[in-house]
């Protein structure tokens, strides 16, 4: 079907004749009740899309939004769920563990480095080779312009906070970047787009 070939394409798993799911986990699905196989379960699809988020360096936490009483499971690991009118599952990115201490480090961190994920987004803009904006301490041009140098992660300090859209920019490539697990600079390995056209994703919304 054409939205199992999107959801390959945006995994990014390339031509075949298995679907989506049994190549990314290696369990073949069961299939739909119209015999589509790309209208399983998408639980493993969540779980998938979270586990290369995190290969990725990025946090996450899934939250369910569901009607009122209308799951009875118990929250597993990561998840958090919300009684509400949806049924919707979001897989949040960039997002950290609830609590007055967490909140606080977590705005600390913001603060003073840009970002609550600084770590992997300033390895990113390293890996870009970025001229980013230096503060005034470490470089101020003739005539009082800003200056610009190449960024470096191990020099963080010595640079402006990153903006927000600089922030957006930069984890939407680690998110399309290829998957290699392993690796420092290992993206998600995801095409959005096309995650979008199959209509196994609904939405992606930037917050800031």
């Amino acid at each position: 079907a054409n939205s199992e070939a999107l959801l390959r394409r945006g995994l990014q798993l390339g031509e075949g004749a298995e679907t989506a799911e049994a190549a990314a986990t290696g369990v073949a699905a069961a299939a739909g009740a119209d015999g589509d196989a790309s209208r399983s379960d998408t639980k493993w699809l969540i779980e998938e899309l979270r586990r290369r988020v995190e290969a990725a360096g990025l946090a996450t936490q899934v939250l369910k939004l569901v009607p009122e009483g209308a799951d009875p499971t118990a929250e597993a690991d990561g998840e958090k769920e919300v009684d509400s009118g949806h049924n919707v599952t979001l897989l949040v990115v960039g997002c950290f563990d609830g609590g007055q201490r967490a909140r606080r480090a977590a705005a600390a961190t913001a603060a003073r480095e840009g970002s609550s994920d600084a770590a992997r987004l300033c390895a990113e803009a390293e890996r870009l080779k970025l001229k980013l904006r230096c503060t005034e301490v470490h470089g101020v041009r003739e005539k009082g312009r800003a200056a610009y140098a190449p960024f470096v992660a191990a020099r963080r300090g010595r640079f402006e906070p990153f903006p927000s859209v600089l922030r957006q920019q930069l984890l939407r490539v680690i998110l399309e970047q290829p998957y290699e697990p392993g690796t420092a600079v290992s993206g998600a390995g995801l095409d959005l787009a096309a995650l979008l056209a199959s209509g196994r994703l609904l939405q992606t919304l930037i917050l800031h």
